[in-house]
């Protein structure tokens, strides 16, 4: 056999539907020795019955070498040998034959030890390519290859040349074997939709259950300079704006565009105030600059002459050096001779990128070849100077955001309130490294703060999404059940079925466990399943139309409780970003929300996140009325919410109240803002057992729909707080009654009250 890798194809080289052709010619051309010519062919052919009828023999093609390409030779003309490159082919097994001189050319100079083979095709794009072709030739579907088909052959330079393969098939058939699938266009449908699923594919079209009969003409275009061009252009603005770095060299790219294989380049910004080249060390792997590595200490007309310095400096003039040596002498730069000879730079060009009449860097490309520049190869850089350009631009821009990113890698995405201090760590961890300096980023932290702490959150959420999962299972075990019992095929594998079926109702109906749900699917989609899904019955048809994507589950229930979970956070997280805007404006602070089953908020404000301003108590009475201000907002648009929702769900509100300041961290490996020190961590201990909390010798919640619930320890918070309770009742909020409770002692906190009210709606 041919091939070496699996495929649904049982080769055939055929030439029969090419003879249709012939014998064509020979019936009904108008022209006799053209008739009679083509007759003999045919002749001779019929002598050699396989090349009908086809054959897997390599051997049949060498020895009719001769007939095979008189045969083929309207396909091949002879005026066009020298070129086009273009051979007999299958090109999916690696067969090829009856080449044209050009093509013999680019073999023979590839080495005898090049074997010819299509670009990035892996084992399994090469199985799925094999049934496109059955897709398209027997199913007449019109089908595109996502991606061009290529070779890369390399030139007597050692060049690798790149060739755009173009196929024509209408010389070969596919044929069904006993083993083969006849796919309907829903099962067809099915396999464009996941073309990576290998293994969909492969059930489809079993290895070796179609012939392939006949052969393919290839022709290969010579895309070398379209590819390198597009590489380069892929490659410059993949060059990274923070660092200036690239993920692969330029160097073979740009030897390949211009043919020139000793192609080395040079890359330095240029500093506009201190006019002088900037280089960046973790470009070295990428550039091995000459010219520019002498310029880089003093660029000056001294260096290398008035007119070429305004060519670079203050125009968009290239400087194009075909022969170093003859420049050197006719200019009298006798102090350049050294440095090139040591370099063996013997031609070079330096090209300036500029925007707005600036100068924003140079590009350098050398060669020891004398020659190996002229301004007509310059020329092909016009396609690639507005990639250059929009790339450098881009890291001039990035520049001054540099220590941005370096907070974001090394710290998080930050609060505009303390970013500042982040920025203080980011500047020496930025020039550190164009020093070439070890340094590492300190933790942040800030002290003296006062924190406050609110959560709107979704009553029995927990509950609720239990019961939703529940219920999702019950109705699918139940519709399996019916199914099973409806259908009759197997029965003794049905009767298994019906009665794990039953056991598992059974037990989803006692109650969820950690893994009852993992069970259940794991069982329906490994037993079940396989069971019915053959079975032609109209009930299985309708139960597949409700599965979830999977096509695991029924998702009905959950999905409407995961929707209503997310609808609610939204809207909470929309009123509360909208209104902290306008807190900033009562005094700059620290702001974080977090979703859960509703959302939480964590504020922390005081002198040290704003050392400009002058912070008061007043600010923070502000910020705490605020606070139970936008609750009151949350609580209301959730009462005009809820009711268009698929669950109704309540919430319930709370607000903690810590009267001494703490101090904050900022953890590196959370990345995010953590209270510091024990003392301090008894806060912590609070916001995570209190919304569980009872009254005081009672089995009531503490938290309760409808009604806003503040925590506090001390007197002079219940103060404060019952005076911005009453000024909520004048504006309509809450009602009149305020509760003051004594909250259950919890582990490690004791002595906690609350105040809580009822909303007004």
């Amino acid at each position: 056999m041919f091939q070496t890798r699996k495929s649904p194809f049982i080769l055939r080289i055929a030439f029969h539907k090419y003879f249709e052709v012939l014998e064509n010619i020979r019936d009904h051309h108008p022209e006799p020795y053209r008739r009679d010519y083509v007759r003999v062919l045919l002749e001779k052919a019929d002598r050699i019955p396989e090349l009908r009828t086809g054959f897997e023999d390599p051997e049949i093609i060498s020895k009719h070498e001769e007939l095979l390409h008189s045969i083929l030779s309207d396909l091949f003309p002879e005026a066009l040998t020298y070129s086009e490159i273009k051979a007999v082919s299958i090109p999916f097994f690696n067969i090829t034959f009856n080449y044209t001189e050009r093509f013999k050319k680019l073999l023979k100079e590839a080495g005898k030890s090049f074997e010819i083979k299509i670009r990035n095709i892996d084992d399994d794009y090469f199985y799925i390519l094999n049934c496109v072709v059955i897709i398209h030739s027997y199913f007449k579907r019109e089908i595109k290859v996502s991606s061009p088909l290529y070779f890369d052959i390399p030139d007597k330079r050692g060049f690798i040349r790149h060739y755009r393969l173009s196929i024509n098939a209408d010389f070969t058939e596919t044929i069904p074997t006993d083993k083969a699938y006849l796919l309907n266009e829903q099962e067809i449908d099915l396999l464009l939709d996941n073309y990576d699923n290998i293994d969909l594919w492969r059930e489809k079209f079993p290895s070796d259950s179609w012939i392939l009969k006949g052969f393919f003409v290839v022709s290969l275009t010579d895309v070398t300079s379209d590819f390198s061009l597009s590489e380069l252009k892929s490659n410059l603005l993949s060059i990274d704006p923070e660092t200036g770095t690239l993920d692969t060299s330029l160097e073979p790219i740009f030897s390949s565009y211009f043919e020139i294989p000793d192609l080395k380049t040079g890359f330095m910004f240029f500093n506009q105030e201190q006019h002088r080249l900037e280089k960046l060390e973790n470009n070295r792997a990428f550039f091995s600059s000459s010219v520019l590595e002498y310029l880089y200490e003093k660029m000056d007309a001294n260096t290398i002459g008035k007119e070429a310095y305004e060519a670079l400096a203050h125009s968009n003039k290239p400087i194009v050096i075909s022969d170093v040596h003859q420049y050197i002498r006719h200019m009298g730069y006798t102090h350049l001779t050294e440095y090139f000879l040591n370099n063996h730079v013997k031609s070079f060009v330096l090209i300036p990128v500029v925007k707005e009449k600036k100068l924003l860097a140079i590009l350098e490309m050398s060669s020891g070849i004398k020659g190996a520049f002229n301004s007509l190869k310059v020329k092909k850089l016009d396609f690639i100077i507005p990639f250059l350009l929009f790339t450098i631009s881009r890291f001039h821009y990035e520049w001054q955001n540099k220590l941005d990113a370096i907070i974001q890698r090394e710290y998080t995405a930050l609060h505009p309130s303390v970013a500042w201090k982040f920025r203080e760590e980011a500047q020496k961890a930025f020039f550190s490294s164009f020093r070439h300096e070890e340094y590492s980023p300190k933790e942040v932290a800030f002290k003296q703060v006062y924190p406050l702490f609110g959560q709107s959150d979704i009553k029995d959420s927990s509950y609720i999404r239990n019961k939703a999962q529940q219920e999702d299972l019950l109705e699918q075990l139940h519709r399996l059940l019916s199914i099973a019992e409806n259908i009759k095929e197997n029965k003794n594998e049905g009767k298994k079925i019906i009665f794990a079926l039953r056991i598992l109702i059974e037990e989803v109906e006692a109650g969820l466990k950690t893994d009852t749900e993992q069970r259940v699917l794991h069982f329906i989609s490994n037993e079940a399943h396989p069971h019915i899904e053959q079975n032609r019955h109209p009930e299985i048809k309708n139960y597949f139309r409700l599965l979830d994507p999977n096509g695991r589950g029924i998702y009905k229930r959950r999905k409407d409780f995961d929707e209503t979970v997310s609808a609610i956070n939204q809207n909470f997280a929309n009123i509360l970003e909208k209104r902290e805007a306008e807190a900033q404006r009562i005094f700059p602070h620290y702001f974080e929300l977090l979703k859960t089953d509703g959302v939480e908020h964590n504020i922390y404000i005081g002198q040290s996140i704003c050392p400009t301003k002058k912070f008061s108590k007043k600010n923070l009475k502000h910020l705490r009325y605020w606070q139970l201000e936008t609750i009151c907002e949350i609580e209301r648009s959730h009462q005009s919410l809820k009711h268009s929702l698929p669950y109704p769900l309540n919430i319930h509100s709370l607000v903690l109240v810590f009267n001494m300041p703490l101090s904050i961290r900022f953890r590196m490996h959370e990345k995010r803002f953590d209270v510091d020190g024990v003392y301090n961590s008894r806060y912590e201990v609070i916001k995570k057992r209190i919304d569980k909390a009872y009254v005081s010798n009672s089995t009531e919640r503490i938290t309760q729909p409808g009604k806003i619930c503040i925590v506090y320890s001390s007197q002079e918070d219940e103060k404060e707080y019952y005076t911005y309770l009453q000024k909520l009742q004048r504006k309509g909020y809450v009602a009149s009654l305020i509760e003051i409770l004594e909250i259950e002692e919890l582990p490690g906190v004791n002595g906690l009250k609350a105040l809580r009210a009822s909303f007004i709606y």
